[in-house]
Parts: C-alpha cells; structure tokens; sequence
C-alpha cells in the first residue's frame, strides 16, 4: 500500500535543537550532522555548522581541509529521521517500529565544504509511505544542500525503513 503524507504540523513552525536532536537520533559526537532543524508548512530544513573535525584528514588539494561528501547523505537520513519524529501522524504510523536508512538514488555534488561554512539541507515535506506486511518504507524526494545560497550537493530520493523489532527472527 502507498500512500503519500504531507505534514499534519499545519502552518506552526517548529524549531528542534541540536540538545533535543541529540535526544532522538542515535548518531553522537562528530557524526551527529545537524545543528537544528526547522519545521515549516511545507519543508523541513537541516542546518550544520561544519566544525574542522568532520574536515580532518580529508584534503583533496593539500592544505584544503573539506567535509567528506558522504556525511551529507547521512546528514539527509538525520533531518528525515527527526521530520518523521516531529510529525504526529508520521508517528502515530511509526510507533514501536525501529528505522534505519535504506537507500538513497543519486547524490549530486557541485562543489567543496569547508570548515565554518553554514551547510543548509532542505527537503519538501510530502514524503512517500509504502507498507509491506510489517515494514514501512518511507521516501522524500530530493533534497538540496547549499552554503550560502549556493548548491553543494542534490540528493535523490532518501529513503528509511521502518520495522517491528519483533517481526525479525534471530539467525
């Protein structure tokens, strides 16, 4: 069954913080790639300060620390995940499932990261729900990541699993 769901936030905005990102994203310490989230009528935007430590080691031209192009897929995974904590009716059909990520399609990257620059992800918040038995799988569509107005990367399709625990039989 598929079914599409726009945000149930109505026109609110709602602001979640890196301390309550914290509280429901399993990724910590330099991994955790949001510095807050906002919630609008129709997007959900993931902002990330980009502190050297994520750049360390990753110097495609010597002495030119950059961010790992694969953290902005995972910083994807993270603002979908929090969006689909903060949305009631999203929760209510996620309720006792676990999610873990599950694919994304294409990621597009159109440019360097570098320490200090403000990395703005945004994504429409219609997202994609098919249910399969006992899991979900829940998609959004492209995601934009920008610093400073411009495009750094387009990703396809992000999409995250959700399951009952219960359902898996241990090997």
């Amino acid at each position: 069954m598929k079914m599409s769901v726009k945000c149930a936030l109505g026109k609110n905005t709602v602001v979640i913080s890196k301390e309550e990102i914290g509280k429901i994203l399993f990724p910590k310490g330099r991994m955790l790639l949001l510095d807050q989230v906002i919630i609008t009528d129709g997007f959900a935007v993931g902002e990330f300060t980009v502190p050297i430590e994520n750049c360390e080691g990753h110097e495609p031209i010597p002495n030119m620390p950059v961010m790992r192009g694969v953290e902005i897929p995972e910083m994807a995974f993270q603002l979908l995940g929090i969006f689909l904590s903060q949305d009631p009716g999203l929760f209510n059909e996620l309720k006792g499932k676990v999610c873990v990520a599950r694919e994304i399609t294409s990621a597009k990257f159109m440019g360097f990261i570098r320490p200090g620059d403000k990395l703005v992800l945004k994504t429409k918040t219609d997202i994609g729900i098919d249910n399969v038995g006992k899991t979900s799988r829940i998609e959004s569509s492209v995601m934009v990541a920008r610093v400073g107005g411009e495009k750094k990367c387009i990703i396809s399709s992000v999409a995250i699993v959700a399951f009952n625990p219960d359902s898996i039989k241990a090997v």
